[in-house]
């Protein structure tokens, strides 16, 4: 019985890029590890996160576009994978620096505060509100398995953002209403919505929005609390 496949049945099989970011995720330092250089747990945190964002740039260089990561320069006309590949090496040096102590220089550098409109700004905690402000209003009865009531969601989000559930009833309605909400907050909290809807019909009914959106409020919630 002969063999169609030939030669290329002789080749090692090439790694999926899911696997290959699974094996250089794991090899990154765990927090016990990093707790005997960096003492503060914020402090180790960002160390741990700079460098799982790093290994998985890796993972996907070394998948799809190794020449890409060796080029130095970035000229006119180049490809946008060149220029991912000098933002790539921009990364890494500020991690470097901030990993010791020193300011980001290049990607991870903080613009100048005379350069924004602060009228478009929203701070992280108005963020995490706005965001459970989207679980409650995407919230249905396909969710009741997680939170049989609105009442309990509220309670949720109350206590992820240090308030009650009905502070929490009452800025929403105030936030929906037009009241106390600025044009950028609005904008945020529509996309969200309209993401995590997108994503779900993509999904045909797989997960619900509400599912879809509800690990990142809680992710966000976490960090805060870590």
């Amino acid at each position: 019985m002969s063999d169609n496949s030939g030669i290329a049945s002789l080749e090692p099989r090439q790694k999926r890029l899911e696997d290959r970011i699974v094996e250089k995720l794991e090899a990154v330092p765990q927090d016990t590890e990093l707790s005997e250089t960096f003492v503060d747990n914020a402090e180790r945190r960002g160390v741990r996160y700079r460098a799982l964002i790093s290994a998985a740039l890796d993972a996907i260089f070394e998948h799809g576009f190794p020449e890409e990561a060796a080029s130095v320069e970035v000229e006119p006309g180049a490809s946008v994978l060149t220029e991912l590949a000098a933002a790539r090496r921009d990364f890494l040096h500020d991690v470097e620096r901030l990993n010791n102590g020193k300011k980001a220089e290049r990607v991870l550098g903080r613009v100048a505060l005379d350069t924004i409109d602060p009228e478009y700004q929203i701070s992280e905690s108005t963020k995490k509100l706005i965001i459970w402000f989207a679980l409650l209003e995407l919230w249905g009865p396909n969710d009741v398995s997680k939170f049989p009531t609105k009442e309990a969601l509220r309670k949720t989000a109350a206590e992820n953002t240090g308030r009650t559930a009905g502070s929490i009833k009452t800025q929403m309605s105030r936030f929906i209403n037009e009241k106390c909400r600025s044009h950028p907050e609005w904008q945020y909290f529509s996309q969200l919505l309209e993401a995590a809807r997108q994503r779900s019909k993509e999904g045909r009914g797989g997960h619900s929005a509400f599912e879809l959106l509800l690990p990142a409020a809680l992710s966000l919630s976490n960090a805060d609390t870590h």
